[in-house]
């Protein structure tokens, strides 16, 4: 956990204010998340981190740079949720349905869902234009398409589902649904209901009984 003093000027007055990085990226992430980028003030990232102004453009600089490690602090935290998952489980089966589902989980807490992912929000409001925000949703693509192919082989090796189609394909076709179902919690679904979708693809990608 990682922690930064911030000084005025050259020289201190006083003991130089600490913060922990973590708290401040996470309490900025749940802002972009919910609000977007544009949608997102300073004056609401002040409010959720407790920071002053200064304090926060010095540690991270200014609103474009605090976004862009916001999105990087969602990856990580998806990279580390989804390992930690599918590591867990008992058979391979069982750690892709978990994962998928944590997914679910990770866009909603006990009382209302995030508005769907932040990295597809990200990428439906910045464009194609922003080279920066782009490369860190590439990064977030690429990962979550290398974990569930991944997990996929694993279930075909171990016979769980079904193996006469490429594990590319059934890939691609778990993505397009994980990203439907984070469009569709913005309101049109449960998360019950998303819970469901998901055990229904499983149950129809599984291994024909022998």
């Amino acid at each position: 956990m990682s922690s930064i003093a911030t000084h005025a000027g050259h020289r201190s007055v006083g003991r130089p204010r600490e913060f922990d990085e973590d708290k401040v990226l996470d309490a900025a992430m749940a802002v972009f998340w919910r609000k977007g980028y544009e949608g997102t003030s300073m004056a609401d990232l002040l409010k959720a981190t407790g920071l002053h102004k200064g304090s926060l453009y010095q540690a991270f600089g200014d609103k474009k740079t605090l976004f862009v490690s916001a999105l990087r602090r969602y990856f990580d935290n998806l990279r580390s949720e989804m390992s930690e998952v599918l590591m867990g489980a008992p058979t391979a089966f069982d750690g892709m349905r978990n994962a998928m589902h944590k997914v679910i989980d990770m866009s909603c807490d006990e009382s209302d869902c995030n508005p769907g992912c932040m990295a597809l929000n990200a990428l439906v409001e910045s464009g194609p234009d922003d080279a920066e925000i782009r490369a860190v949703l590439e990064d977030v693509y690429a990962m979550r398409m290398r974990m569930i192919t991944q997990s996929v082989q694993a279930c075909q090796t171990e016979g769980s589902i079904r193996k006469d189609w490429p594990a590319a394909r059934i890939s691609s076709m778990i993505e397009a649904m994980e990203a439907g179902l984070a469009v569709t919690l913005q309101g049109a679904v449960e998360k019950e209901q998303a819970y469901a979708v998901i055990d229904d693809l499983l149950e129809m990608l599984k291994a024909p009984a022998a």
